[in-house]
């Protein structure tokens, strides 16, 4: 049954095909140029694989050996590519089992600085270096990675550790300096920015450098802080900024402050006419005053005389 439905698909198929081909020669017989034109073309195109092949055939050794030469190229350039790949990923072996100073100072003077895992191997370095108290080979490391900036955060980090080391060797001037340079840096990420600020300004304000401190611990807001680790930064930027005291106020000299304006002098008092003398007055006559009529004065002798008797003379002995 399938068989046949099959047989039947292609005379269908096959009559259509002939459908269209009498149509085409019937175009063409219409059509005379049309067809001189595909026929030439159809020459043409003979013609030109013809040399082509005519080509291949005279230089078909040279042909030959530019194929051999791009395939050892090919080959050459995988090996290369292999043998490279190998020798990184031993040498990342190398600074990962590193674990001690002389370890990894053999293993990074034999290796590339382009190796992945060099930056971290030397600040593990610098770290053992720290650990005991070699302050100098431990910054040198730091600085290294810093410089080289094969990776942003390793770099700024690095700097930023490497102020750490200026204060633990007791060189604040240069630990803060350095802190400042991180803080300034706009390339560097706001988290470490704004721990580099707060370093900055607790060193300047122990250096009694108050002017500097303040600049820096109020570089960074906590409310407009870009990260929850760079608020927390500024917040404490903020706290030592309030724990600060008040500017003084700078007196100014004498000679730079502005002159005094000269005191107007009084005016003179007016000229006072004197008044007048008055006259004074007549006084006054005293009144006239009448003696009140005197008393007559009873007889004081006869009244005595009269009321009491006379004492009698004591007698003597």
């Amino acid at each position: 049954m399938v068989n046949k439905k099959m047989q039947k698909r292609k005379q269908q198929a096959a009559a259509a095909l002939q459908d269209d081909n009498s149509k085409l020669l019937v175009k063409d017989q219409n059509n005379p140029d049309k067809a001189k034109e595909e026929a030439d073309l159809v020459e043409d195109m003979s013609e030109n694989f013809d040399r082509f092949e005519m080509w291949v055939i005279a230089n078909g050794k040279y042909i030959a050996a530019a194929c051999i030469l791009i395939l050892i190229a090919v080959g050459i350039f995988l090996t290369v590519m292999h043998v490279r790949e190998s020798s990184v990923k031993s040498a990342t072996a190398r600074l990962a089992d590193a674990a001690k100073i002389d370890q990894l100072t053999d293993v990074l003077k034999n290796t590339s600085s382009d190796v992945p895992g060099y930056d971290m191997a030397q600040i593990r370095l610098a770290r053992l270096y720290a650990a005991d108290k070699k302050y100098d080979q431990a910054y040198s490391c730091y600085i290294a990675v810093a410089e080289r900036k094969n990776e942003p955060y390793l770099s700024a980090r690095s700097r930023l550790d490497a102020g750490y080391i200026r204060e633990l060797a007791g060189k604040n001037a240069e630990a803060a300096a350095v802190y400042a340079l991180v803080a300034d840096s706009a390339d560097i990420m706001p988290d470490l920015r704004a721990e580099g600020a707060y370093a900055a300004g607790r060193m300047f304000l122990l250096l009694k450098n108050e002017t500097a401190a303040r600049k820096y611990l109020s570089m960074f807001d906590p409310l407009k802080a870009q990260s929850q680790v760079a608020s927390q930064w500024a917040m404490l930027s903020q706290a030592l900024l309030n724990r600060m005291p008040a500017p003084k106020v700078r007196a100014v000299p004498m000679s730079q402050a502005a002159p005094a304006n000269k005191a107007v002098p009084a005016a003179k008092p007016a000229a006072v006419k004197p008044a007048p003398a008055k006259k004074a007055a007549p006084a006054a006559k005293p009144a006239a005053v009448k003696p009140a009529p005197a008393k007559k004065a009873a007889p004081a002798a006869k009244t005595a005389a009269k009321t009491e008797p006379a004492k009698k003379a004591a007698p003597k002995k």
